[in-house]
């Protein structure tokens, strides 16, 4: 049979990477020795949670004649890993051990920083984002207050005023989100599929939380930068006004 000769098994995301497809033909040079063989088939390695995995796999007659050692990985349950390693060490004294849990570890350690540098540029973002808003409801404040007298005076009521505002921010509100968050996702899928973690997947419900945050933030910055602008008195506002 065809798996019993040359052959390799090669991560999909890999393979694509590299234009291969199955039936293709690749060569590796292992300690000196050429080994040609067919893409046999794909697998899938999630980089994520670091077990031992590779992303070419041989099958056993691919690399007949090649000195070769043996390698193992073992799981130890919560608190017997000095057992396990000691169990190890006297069944074979020759054997290298190397604890995986102190580069996991540190692995955590850094991406736990780099996950809250990007949660801190994220807020500020956020933050940034909440002041331009706010400017740019700011600049037409003159003008909205200049409206907001003459509906008074044509007979306009607070009521109907605040849900004109309430309708207006509730529109803006909907149309960034409907272009921030898409364009978030799309940057942040772009971002993992470079890193190689092509497992990651978007969740809808988050996406959907994260679009009403967004319209209720708007809503709410509109309406505390123009409600003065609103509640203001008609008959103040003209006396005062420069001519």
């Amino acid at each position: 049979r065809q798996s019993e000769g040359p052959g390799y098994s090669m991560d999909a995301e890999v393979a694509k990477n590299l234009g291969l497809a199955l039936g293709d033909t690749i060569t590796l040079n292992v300690g000196g020795q050429v080994r040609t063989g067919l893409i046999l088939n794909f697998h899938n390695v999630d980089w994520t949670g670091l077990d031992l995995d590779f992303p070419i796999i041989a099958t056993p007659a691919t690399f007949t004649g090649i000195p070769y050692t043996l390698a193992a990985s073992l799981k130890a349950k919560s608190g017997e890993e000095a057992t396990l390693e000691a169990f190890v060490k006297n069944r074979f004294p020759d054997m290298p051990l190397i604890r995986v849990v102190d580069v996991l570890r540190s692995l955590a350690t850094a991406l736990d920083a780099i996950v809250a540098g990007l949660k801190a540029a994220a807020v500020m973002c956020g933050m940034a984002a909440l002041v331009v808003l706010a400017g740019s409801v700011l600049q037409g404040l003159g003008e909205r207050t200049n409206e907001t007298v003459l509906c008074k005076v044509l007979g306009a009521s607070r009521r109907q005023l605040l849900g004109q505002l309430a309708m207006e921010f509730l529109y803006l509100g909907t149309l960034v989100a409907l272009t921030a968050v898409p364009l978030g996702l799309s940057v942040a899928y772009g971002v993992t599929s470079a890193a190689g973690l092509g497992s990651v997947s978007v969740s809808g419900t988050g996406s959907i939380a994260l679009a009403v945050v967004a319209i209720f933030v708007t809503l709410v910055v509109g309406l505390l930068t123009t409600l003065s602008t609103y509640s203001a008195a008609p008959a103040n506002f003209l006396r005062n006004r420069q001519p």
